[in-house]
């Protein structure tokens, strides 16, 4: 993954298959295991945490991210709950 990226979307169609896009709305490639934790935003507490764990990067999330499936929001990430995190991470 290019240095500097921020994810904006993840896509979830109906089918399970995933589609995660940076802010320039271009497909971006993620491990496995990054795609199952992007999936996992209703059952994991700590699903912001664990992502910008997982991509090593403070950074990685776009201030406006959000999680659809089937075309619906289900997961939008607000500034201060970025703001909290930011300042819990260092």
């Amino acid at each position: 993954m290019r240095k500097g990226i921020r994810l904006q979307e993840v896509q979830i169609a109906k089918n399970g298959s995933m589609l995660v896009l940076d802010q320039d709305g271009n497909s971006v490639k993620v491990s496995r295991s990054q795609r199952n934790l992007l999936a996992s935003y209703k059952k994991n507490p700590d699903y912001v945490n664990d992502i910008i764990t997982s991509f090593n990067r403070n950074d990685i999330l776009a201030d406006d991210f959000f999680v659809t499936k089937d075309g619906k929001v289900v997961f939008r990430l607000t500034c201060f709950k970025l703001d909290q995190i930011m300042q819990d991470n260092t």
